[in-house]
Protein backbone atom coordinates (compact mmCIF):
# COMPACT_ATOMS: atom_id res chain seq x y z
CA UNK A 1 0.00 0.00 0.00
CA UNK A 2 1.15 3.59 -1.08
CA UNK A 3 1.98 5.29 1.09
CA UNK A 4 -0.50 8.00 0.58
CA UNK A 5 -3.47 5.68 0.73
CA UNK A 6 -2.19 4.87 4.82
CA UNK A 7 -2.32 8.46 5.34
CA UNK A 8 -6.10 8.53 3.96
CA UNK A 9 -6.92 5.57 6.38
CA UNK A 10 -5.37 6.95 9.14
CA UNK A 11 -6.62 10.37 8.69
CA UNK A 12 -10.39 8.73 7.84
CA UNK A 13 -10.03 6.83 11.31
CA UNK A 14 -9.14 9.85 13.06
CA UNK A 15 -12.27 11.40 11.25
CA UNK A 16 -14.30 8.58 12.41
CA UNK A 17 -13.23 8.49 15.81
CA UNK A 18 -13.82 12.02 16.31
CA UNK A 19 -17.20 11.80 14.88
CA UNK A 20 -18.07 8.93 17.27
CA UNK A 21 -16.31 10.80 20.34
CA UNK A 22 -18.67 13.96 19.45
CA UNK A 23 -21.83 11.27 19.05
CA UNK A 24 -21.67 9.49 22.81
CA UNK A 25 -22.95 12.53 24.74
CA UNK A 26 -25.54 13.18 22.37
CA UNK A 27 -26.61 9.42 22.30
CA UNK A 28 -26.40 9.24 25.87
CA UNK A 29 -28.32 11.78 26.78
CA UNK A 30 -31.21 10.76 23.74
CA UNK A 31 -31.21 7.10 25.85
CA UNK A 32 -31.95 8.70 29.29
CA UNK A 33 -34.49 11.19 28.13
CA UNK A 34 -36.29 7.97 26.44
CA UNK A 35 -35.73 5.94 29.70
CA UNK A 36 -37.98 7.98 31.61
CA UNK A 37 -40.87 7.57 29.33
CA UNK A 38 -43.62 5.66 30.67
CA UNK A 39 -43.33 4.00 26.92
CA UNK A 40 -39.87 2.45 27.63
CA UNK A 41 -39.91 2.19 31.40
CA UNK A 42 -40.56 -0.76 33.24
CA UNK A 43 -44.21 -0.95 34.98
CA UNK A 44 -43.84 0.59 38.52
CA UNK A 45 -44.30 -2.15 41.37
CA UNK A 46 -47.71 -1.81 43.17
CA UNK A 47 -48.47 0.09 45.90
CA UNK A 48 -50.24 -1.32 48.79
CA UNK A 49 -52.75 1.07 49.95
CA UNK A 50 -52.96 0.13 53.94
CA UNK A 51 -56.08 1.54 55.57
CA UNK A 52 -58.06 3.44 52.96
CA UNK A 53 -61.68 2.24 52.33
CA UNK A 54 -62.85 1.66 48.67
CA UNK A 55 -65.38 4.62 47.54
CA UNK A 56 -67.91 1.76 47.18
CA UNK A 57 -67.86 1.09 50.94
CA UNK A 58 -67.58 4.64 52.10
CA UNK A 59 -71.17 6.10 54.15
CA UNK A 60 -72.41 9.19 52.19
CA UNK A 61 -72.01 12.17 54.12
CA UNK A 62 -75.38 14.26 54.58
CA UNK A 63 -73.59 17.81 53.70
CA UNK A 64 -72.02 18.43 50.00
CA UNK A 65 -68.59 19.34 50.18
CA UNK A 66 -68.27 23.05 49.73
CA UNK A 67 -66.00 24.33 47.28
CA UNK A 68 -65.73 21.40 44.91
CA UNK A 69 -68.38 22.62 42.64
CA UNK A 70 -68.53 26.38 43.45
CA UNK A 71 -70.50 25.72 46.50
CA UNK A 72 -74.17 26.67 46.69
CA UNK A 73 -74.42 28.46 43.04
CA UNK A 74 -76.81 27.41 40.31
CA UNK A 75 -75.38 28.55 37.91
CA UNK A 76 -72.09 30.14 36.75
CA UNK A 77 -71.02 33.71 35.23
CA UNK A 78 -68.82 33.50 32.23
CA UNK A 79 -66.81 36.37 31.56
CA UNK A 80 -66.63 35.25 27.92
CA UNK A 81 -70.10 35.20 27.43
CA UNK A 82 -71.43 32.66 25.15
CA UNK A 83 -72.82 29.76 27.63
CA UNK A 84 -76.21 29.83 28.38
CA UNK A 85 -77.87 29.62 31.03
CA UNK A 86 -75.47 31.76 32.92
CA UNK A 87 -75.78 34.16 35.57
CA UNK A 88 -75.69 37.73 33.96
CA UNK A 89 -72.88 39.00 36.43
CA UNK A 90 -70.91 37.65 38.97
CA UNK A 91 -71.95 37.23 42.65
CA UNK A 92 -69.71 37.63 45.83
CA UNK A 93 -70.57 34.67 48.11
CA UNK A 94 -67.75 36.06 50.59
CA UNK A 95 -64.25 35.43 51.76
CA UNK A 96 -63.71 31.86 51.87
CA UNK A 97 -60.22 29.99 52.12
CA UNK A 98 -58.16 30.63 48.82
CA UNK A 99 -60.45 33.41 47.86
CA UNK A 100 -59.66 36.42 50.48
CA UNK A 101 -58.92 38.89 48.33
CA UNK A 102 -60.85 42.80 47.86
CA UNK A 103 -63.51 42.96 45.67
CA UNK A 104 -64.27 46.47 43.60
CA UNK A 105 -67.85 47.28 43.01
CA UNK A 106 -69.14 49.10 39.78
CA UNK A 107 -73.50 49.86 40.27
CA UNK A 108 -73.08 47.29 43.17
CA UNK A 109 -71.50 44.43 40.85
CA UNK A 110 -68.39 43.03 41.79
CA UNK A 111 -66.14 43.96 38.96
CA UNK A 112 -62.32 44.42 40.32
CA UNK A 113 -60.86 41.62 42.90
CA UNK A 114 -57.17 42.13 44.48
CA UNK A 115 -55.38 38.60 44.98
CA UNK A 116 -54.84 38.14 48.34
CA UNK A 117 -51.84 35.75 49.95
CA UNK A 118 -52.99 32.53 49.49
CA UNK A 119 -55.66 32.94 46.78
CA UNK A 120 -56.19 30.64 43.92
CA UNK A 121 -57.57 30.93 40.79
CA UNK A 122 -60.26 28.21 41.58
CA UNK A 123 -61.32 29.63 45.07
CA UNK A 124 -61.90 32.74 43.06
CA UNK A 125 -64.01 31.32 40.54
CA UNK A 126 -65.96 29.66 43.20
CA UNK A 127 -66.47 32.66 45.38
CA UNK A 128 -68.12 34.71 42.22
CA UNK A 129 -69.93 32.05 40.94
CA UNK A 130 -67.51 32.23 37.89
CA UNK A 131 -66.10 30.32 35.63
CA UNK A 132 -62.07 30.33 36.57
CA UNK A 133 -60.57 29.49 33.47
CA UNK A 134 -62.32 32.31 31.82
CA UNK A 135 -61.01 34.53 34.88
CA UNK A 136 -57.99 33.11 33.87
CA UNK A 137 -57.99 33.81 30.03
CA UNK A 138 -59.92 37.23 30.38
CA UNK A 139 -57.20 38.83 32.74
CA UNK A 140 -54.54 37.10 30.54
CA UNK A 141 -52.98 35.10 33.65
CA UNK A 142 -52.00 32.35 31.06
CA UNK A 143 -49.40 34.80 29.94
CA UNK A 144 -47.87 34.88 32.91
CA UNK A 145 -48.65 31.47 34.60
CA UNK A 146 -49.86 32.66 38.08
CA UNK A 147 -51.47 34.95 40.15
CA UNK A 148 -49.84 36.85 42.64
CA UNK A 149 -50.97 38.93 45.78
CA UNK A 150 -51.91 42.69 44.90
CA UNK A 151 -52.35 41.27 41.44
CA UNK A 152 -55.56 42.63 39.92
CA UNK A 153 -58.44 40.13 38.23
CA UNK A 154 -61.35 41.84 36.36
CA UNK A 155 -64.50 39.82 36.72
CA UNK A 156 -66.36 41.22 33.88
Amino acid sequence: MKLSAKATVAGSALVVGGLVALAVPAVASVHSELSSWAVFSPEPEPTAYVGLTPASDREPTAEPIKDRTHGDCELLYYPDGGISPALEAPIDTGVREFAAGTVELVDGIPTLYTVAAGDAMAGIGTRFCTFSPGIFYFNDVHLQGTIQPGDVLRLR
